[in-house]
């Protein structure tokens, strides 16, 4: 949670959006019903911060959701995954056992409702167990990779008119020398088709692309694809970790830090007094749509009940 709260002090640390930036206030009524899928459009479910485990009735609950994401969602084309998959099995105190038993209940619970669909997963800082010998099988991101049935922590593929880059941010600062020579790569080879671009960790998210607030490093992400005309081909930045529903646009860059499945965190959904959400953001999921034009549509909603309509309980 410390981690979370400093991520977001620095990130807003520029104060506010310089002339032709935008973001989205918080706290805004997420209770808007599912719109019908647009005829000819690429749909897909975005969730993120599932933050799977054992306790706190965290299995039914994810499953009730997921199934009423996609029943409420209608025909999805893609699952995005946007990481922290499992509660945490990065800390210096996580064992073998409790590893292998958070990856149990996502086999179990989510990876189930999800059957059937074509998902893509970006890595979060909470799935990788490192407290172990860099020999085990179980070290790092290759076995994350594993448990998601996924071959690389990085890729490029098309998706209708759209070309989607999937980043592994994990890198102590963004991407990694290898990563990053491939991520210029793409964009410059796929320069006619519109961007969207998956990751944990967001790119940026409630700063000002040209203050402060944006490291050099992000500036190198960003910059080459911001364009000045006004038909300058969109690109699309999602992500999750903070909790937050956030949006920027700055010309045809856009940045979509959606809240998460777990909403603050699982236990919260028993503290009395309490609701399940973090800085205005409720617990739920995001339907995007993408269109032949270039177009994108975002819609984020609050976790619902698939039987009832009610607040998960």
């Amino acid at each position: 949670m410390n981690n979370r709260r400093n991520f977001l002090k620095s990130i807003l640390a520029g104060g506010a959006a310089s002339s032709g930036l935008a973001t989205a206030a918080f706290g805004r009524n997420f209770d808007q019903p599912v719109p019908k899928k647009p005829e000819g459009a690429t749909r897909i479910l975005h969730i993120t911060d599932l933050h799977i485990r054992p306790e706190h009735k965290a299995p039914e609950r994810c499953k009730r959701l997921l199934q009423s994401a996609l029943k409420q969602a209608g025909h999805v084309d893609m699952v995005f995954n946007g990481g922290d998959s499992i509660y945490a099995a990065d800390y210096k105190n996580i064992k073998r056992e409790r590893v292998l038993e958070q990856w149990k209940v996502w086999d179990d619970y989510v990876a189930a409702p999800l059957k059937g669909h074509k998902m893509v997963s970006a890595l979060g800082n909470h799935d990788m167990w490192w407290a172990t010998e860099k020999t085990d099988k179980m070290y790092g991101k290759p076995y994350v990779l594993q448990r998601l049935k996924q071959k690389d922590r990085y890729m490029g593929f098309d998706l209708g008119k759209w070309r989607v880059l999937v980043l592994d941010c994990n890198n102590g600062g963004l991407l990694d020398k290898e990563q990053e020579a491939w991520y210029f790569k793409e964009i410059k080879e796929h320069k006619d088709k519109p961007l969207v671009i998956l990751s944990h960790q967001p790119i940026m998210m409630g700063g000002s692309l040209l203050g402060k607030g944006m490291s050099e490093r992000q500036k190198e992400l960003v910059n080459p694809l911001v364009e000045a005309k006004v038909e300058a081909r969109p690109v699309h930045f999602v992500s999750g970790h903070i909790h937050v529903r956030d949006e920027l646009a700055y010309k045809n860059v856009h940045f979509h830090c959606n809240g998460s499945v777990s909403g603050y965190w699982w236990e919260y959904m028993d503290s009395p007094g309490k609701d399940n959400s973090y800085e205005g953001t409720p617990m739920g999921y995001t339907i995007i749509d993408l269109h032949d034009d270039g177009s994108y549509h975002s819609h984020y909603h609050n976790a619902t009940d698939a039987k009832d309509g009610k607040l998960l309980g």
